[in-house]
């Protein structure tokens, strides 16, 4: 149905990439009436439509009117028409879905959860045996949004009383299921989405608040659903504010907005009451989400966390999420930690055949990071971690690389007709896809080092470069306060940065792929560069510290407390990287790697497989792992 509406609006509306709130609001509604006209009037459900869809029209029309072309009304009469039977609780979420566009989503923090997904959450629940021991629970959706979840738990609680006749369908309505959002047309659409599912007239609790700041007078055995996912950068400083005063145990400056919802869940639990929700993984391993974990770790007892470990299964936005089910007041010494397997794929999604499943002991959950691993991998990751000697960062120093403001205005490369008295301002320039392993970096641009420069009208043929950029280099935020000249790159860095040995490597990357260099080489701010310390670069020299690096033991030691960005894509950030500490071998062991590692940096792409294999087995040799150890780590 989805996909038929998506043609409908994609042949008669050309603008539909562009579609606005406002329009998408009208799409639905005239969905609705003629789904109304279509069904009759009479009936006590299409009356509180009716009626709750006036006052939404009403609010719509203070916001501007606008009205749909008698054609589109048109094809919507005969969608309408074509699917009137298959029309349920769940049909309105799923069209306001495709009618809603991937800019919108991010726009208000949208998520749309899929179906097999609630499924799964609401089974999850355990509201059978909840209802045992307490027949009439409330459950919270806290963001309601569409309404799936209240659906859905509607369906679950229908589906109990039918076997217990324990309440009735009108109590499941009226005093069982409870939902609360923020955005007055997500409350309409939730209301209307319960109607239809359920045919009654009920007056429903679905209410119009922001479950943040405002007080709701209940509390609940359950509260489940799909928090908003909202960045600080896109919150008003007001509210930002506000949060970080009412949420100072969970929230700060970097924070998401779902950080909230977890302190703000245990408020509105019973004693013993469970918040399951599904939402980003980043706080697993998010430097600024330590608050929250160690608020987690103490509030509630983690029963389960299914981890899509950096699958993406949202329409559009670029998030990985996990489920956490959680218990409050309750000591939990493991929990069941789920990730998938290489049998998982989208299509099956929450088929449990394609999750490897791990005992994760709760001593493993700090507030530093959580460290979901099995007991065998964590006692690997300590034998390594234990046997360094030094920590990364006391030998060595990393920095970031260059953030221009605007690339296209700095970088060149056609610098042919540059004056002679200008070429000393241009600067060898790398970006991300130049890194690889042990390669070799060759590259044909150039970077305008605008900080050599303290007179822009001496470099007339640069200057003609950059101007035609000037307005937008004008609305950069530092020109605007006067800290920065228009030409000035936004943020230069140290020119020793660029020179002398280093290692380089990019911040996100599908697996480890250091190299070095000694020549001059600026680089863009997704590449990191590590330079060893004065009083440790005869002892421990670069190579060396470099096939540590690129070896499979380091890569298993680092990915263990990595976090990861997507499927493929680890982060690879400095202070994850400096953190972990390196063993130091005798001389003849040292020079061994050394050599080897000036041989790999040298050969070709196909005859470097061999010495890194080689390698991996002296690092295996260095660390002293088992049979069983090496198998894990060299696979």
């Amino acid at each position: 149905m989805e996909r038929e509406l998506k043609k409908i609006l994609k042949g008669k509306l050309e603008y539909y990439r562009d579609i606005d709130i406002g329009l998408a609001r009208y799409i639905l509604i005239e969905i609705l009436e003629q789904y109304i006209s279509q069904t009759g009037t009479e009936l006590g459900y299409i009356k509180r439509i009716i009626e709750e869809t006036a006052g939404v029209k009403e609010k719509l029309r203070e916001s501007g009117e606008q009205s749909l072309e008698e054609g589109l009304r048109d094809c919507l009469r005969s969608f309408v028409s074509r699917n009137i039977e298959s029309f349920d609780g769940t049909t309105l979420g799923n069209l306001y879905e495709a009618i809603n566009n991937t800019e919108m989503k991010k726009k208000f923090g949208q998520v749309y959860t899929p179906e097999k997904v609630v499924d799964y959450m609401v089974e999850e629940a355990e509201i059978d045996s909840m209802i045992e021991s307490k027949p009439e629970v409330k459950i919270l959706d806290p963001s309601c949004g569409a309404g799936i979840f209240l659906v859905k738990l509607y369906r679950k609680l229908k589906e109990i009383s039918e076997s217990s006749d324990r309440f009735s369908e009108r109590e499941i309505l009226e005093d069982m299921i409870w939902g609360v959002d923020i955005d007055f047309f997500s409350v309409y659409v939730s209301k209307v989405s319960l109607w239809m599912e359920s045919k009654l007239s009920s007056e429903l609790n679905v209410h119009l608040k922001d479950i943040l700041t405002e007080n709701l007078q209940t509390s609940f055995d359950l509260i489940i659903g799909n928090p908003p996912y909202i960045g600080a950068k896109k919150l008003d400083g007001k509210y930002k504010a506000e949060l970080r005063k009412i949420y100072s145990e969970v929230y700060e400056d970097k924070s998401d907005i779902s950080y909230c919802f977890f302190k703000r869940g245990y408020e509105l639990l019973n004693e013993s009451g469970r918040l399951e929700i599904i939402t980003s993984r980043y706080f697993l391993e998010a430097l600024y989400a330590d608050k929250l974990r160690s608020y987690i770790s103490r509030a509630y007892g983690i029963e389960s966390i299914l981890d899509f470990y950096g699958e993406n299964i949202f329409k559009g936005i670029a998030i990985s999420p996990l489920i956490i089910k959680l218990k409050k007041n309750s000591a939990t010494f493991s929990l069941r930690y789920l990730r998938p397997n290489r049998s998982w794929s989208k299509r099956v999604m929450l088929d449990m055949n394609g999750f490897e499943s791990i005992e994760v002991n709760m001593e493993n959950l700090s507030q530093e990071r959580w460290l979901m691993r099995s007991e065998k991998e964590l006692d690997l990751f300590r034998k390594i971690d234990g046997s360094g000697e030094y920590l990364l960062k006391d030998i060595a120093s990393s920095s970031q690389g260059i953030i221009t403001g605007l690339d296209r205005a700095f970088v060149i490369q056609d610098i042919e007709n540059v004056p002679e008295n200008e070429i000393h301002v241009l600067k060898p320039w790398a970006k991300n896809s130049d890194i690889k392993r042990y390669g070799t970096i060759e590259t044909d641009k150039y970077l305008i080092y605008t900080d050599c420069i303290e007179d822009i009208d001496m470099f007339s043929y640069l200057k003609s470069r950059i101007e035609k950029y000037r307005d937008k280099l004008q609305q950069r935020r530092e020109c605007k306060l006067g800290i920065r000249n228009w030409y000035d790159i936004q943020w230069g860095r140290e020119c020793t940065n660029f020179q002398g040995e280093r290692i380089l490597f990019p911040y996100k990357s599908h697996e480890r792929s250091y190299t070095m260099t000694s020549e001059e080489l600026y680089h863009s701010a997704d590449i990191y560069s590590i330079k060893l310390k004065e009083e440790f670069r005869e002892s421990i020299p670069t190579e060396y510290l470099l096939g540590f690096l690129n070896s499979k033991l380091f890569e298993y030691y680092f990915r263990t407390v990595a976090k990861k960005l997507n499927r493929d894509i680890y982060e690879y950030y400095p202070n994850k990287i400096m953190s972990l500490k390196i063993k130091i071998p005798d001389k003849n062991t040292v020079e061994s790697v050394v050599l080897l590692v000036r041989d790999v940096l040298r050969r070709s792409e196909e005859e470097k497989s061999r010495i890194e294999s080689e390698l991996d087995c002296i690092f295996a040799k260095i660390y002293d792992l088992e049979p069983d150890e090496r198998n894990l780590v060299l696979g």
